[in-house]
């Protein structure tokens, strides 16, 4: 536990992020929305009311807070037996890792006026001179991802990538994340072409349209109730490489072998492989759907059960 935490104050260093300690509560768990301080008396003890946490004493609550998506509550609390106290004393915690090893800190101290910065500071050093002989395996992972040299023996592909031109850094996909103030690209799925072939891939909205197709204010925002994650899902299905049957590909269509120069990849909700054609008698390839062919197949169900509804409606 202790190595994840030295790690992360060593990646903070590394990319040099300066933490703002008024902005450490700042997104929804439940709707990933922005979650704002609540000031008024009253709609304190609404909150409050609301979300269990009425026999709260005032002297015990310090800042009470509130998504302004979904509504949910939260606050920061002194109560021992509150998940508040426990998720400050962590928040404390990790806040005094981080000053202990030098990150920087950007700002007022906000909730956490109680942490003496210079005393932290202070142990941070006499720490780190008591170990200067020693290095430890994350000083050294750091110093390699430091090294304008670093090279990879791997030659490796997305599985997005796309074959026009024109496309956001080759890519097929603009983004797989999208929030009130973020919209990227975060996830990826890399193979080695030499060891694997791909043969289908997730289909992925590449639009705003199609992430909100109720077409309500903010529906596009990640998660959703039809986008469950605040990441789309990605996925590719690939056969292995060997030597004797490099360039070609079975064709499940008539589960003949074709040239994989007169393939290309599909792109679809439902992937080819939804029934697997076996090259051979002993059933080391099951004809089990994937994960994500299940979750897809759930979702075309409901689409299927929606349009039906609305049908009877109309007539």
């Amino acid at each position: 536990e202790n190595n994840l935490k030295d790690t992360m104050v060593k990646l903070l260093l590394l990319h040099g992020v300066t933490l703002i300690p008024k902005k450490f509560l700042t997104r929804c768990v439940v709707c990933n929305g922005n979650i704002n301080e609540v000031f008024d008396a009253n709609e304190k003890v609404s909150v409050l009311n609301e979300f269990g946490s009425s026999t709260i004493n005032d002297e015990d609550l310090h800042h009470v807070y509130r998504c302004n998506r979904c509504g949910q509550g939260y606050w920061w609390s002194n109560e021992p037996t509150s998940s508040a106290s426990r998720v400050k004393k962590a928040a404390s915690n990790l806040f005094r890792r981080c000053i202990r090893g030098g990150v920087k800190i950007e700002g007022s101290l906000d909730f956490f006026d109680y942490i003496n910065v210079e005393k932290e500071r202070l142990i941070g050093e006499k720490d780190r001179l008591a170990h200067a002989d020693k290095k430890d395996g994350i000083d050294e992972v750091v110093s390699w991802l430091m090294d304008s040299s670093l090279k990879s023996p791997f030659r490796l592909k997305s599985a997005y990538a796309s074959e026009s031109s024109g496309i956001v850094d080759g890519e097929r996909l603009p983004f797989t994340n999208v929030t009130s103030d973020f919209v990227g690209a975060l996830d990826y799925i890399l193979f080695e072409e030499s060891a694997l072939r791909q043969t289908g891939r997730l289909s992925v909205p590449t639009d705003f349209p199609t992430l909100n197709t109720k077409k309500i204010r903010n529906g596009h925002l990640l998660p959703s109730d039809c986008w469950p994650s605040d990441h789309l899902c990605i996925g590719a299905q690939f056969s292995l490489e060997c030597e004797e049957r490099r360039g070609v590909v079975m064709d499940l269509a008539t589960a003949k072998e074709i040239p994989a120069s007169k393939t290309s990849i599909p792109s679809a909700y439902v992937p080819v492989h939804v029934t697997p054609v076996l090259d051979c008698g002993c059933g080391c390839v099951p004809p089990i759907l994937s994960l994500f062919q299940m979750a897809e197949l759930r979702k075309q169900a409901r689409a299927k059960k929606e349009a039906e509804k609305r049908k009877k409606l109309l007539s």
